[in-house]
């Protein structure tokens, strides 16, 4: 090892080591604030950028509307994933006429998952599944208040198997809940969506417009 004085920041470096660790939450979504853009498929549902005001003050929330669609409604994002790594997925809801949702990481039924009430701001369900690919793990699953409806919707866990790319989903649900993913749509109702992020530090958010190399890089 050797060490190294530049300035004031002192710096130890191990000669041959190829371990990275990076010093923030990178964020593994493309356009995590910008969920009209084609990197986010939409099932089942219109997306409006930039239509109300987001937990960090600018106008930059989204609004998503059902369609005329009995299916699930909501957004979902692949990123590159490495079996059995832990992740932190989140992201900012407010509720209008939809007021629960859920988020999922999954491949297929290989998946972790929570249930949120944005009224209550509480979880209201949560859990994993197995199918072909392999089986998930939930590990945590928290909501916490960020004001004027905001809530930030957290969950973390893994998934082991053959997969090598998951999913981030955002589900609307209708007042039942869990139960209820898919149902009939009326075409008008709601709620507003900000700042989605996977990271495999934290729940930290970071936001970018496409991920860096790193982000995907092993650490070990």
């Amino acid at each position: 090892m050797r060490w190294y004085v530049i300035g004031r920041l002192l710096l130890l470096t191990s000669l041959g080591c190829r371990r990275t660790v990076p010093t923030a939450a990178e964020n593994l979504l493309a356009y995590p604030e910008q969920f009209a853009n084609p990197a986010w498929r939409a099932g089942n549902v219109t997306v409006m950028d930039d239509v109300a005001i987001a937990p960090d003050k600018s106008q930059t929330a989204a609004r998503l509307t059902e369609t005329a669609t009995y299916s699930w409604h909501g957004l979902n994002q692949g990123f590159a994933y490495i079996s059995g790594t832990v992740v932190h997925g989140s992201v900012s809801m407010k509720a209008d006429q939809r007021t629960k949702a859920r988020l999922n990481c999954a491949s297929g039924n290989a998946r972790f998952y929570a249930d949120f009430d944005l009224v209550t701001g509480t979880v209201s369900a949560k859990g994993s599944g197995s199918g072909g690919a392999g089986t998930g793990t939930l590990l945590a699953a928290r909501i916490v208040n960020q004001g004027n409806g905001w809530y930030r919707l957290q969950i973390a866990g893994s998934v082991t198997g053959t997969l090598t790319t998951l999913y981030f989903d955002t589900e609307l649900q209708t007042a039942s809940g869990q139960s209820t993913n898919y149902y009939q749509r009326d075409q008008t109702s709601g709620l507003y969506i900000w700042g989605a992020s996977v990271s495999r530090q934290s729940w930290t958010y970071v936001p970018t417009t496409a991920p860096t190399a790193s982000a995907f890089a092993v650490v070990n």
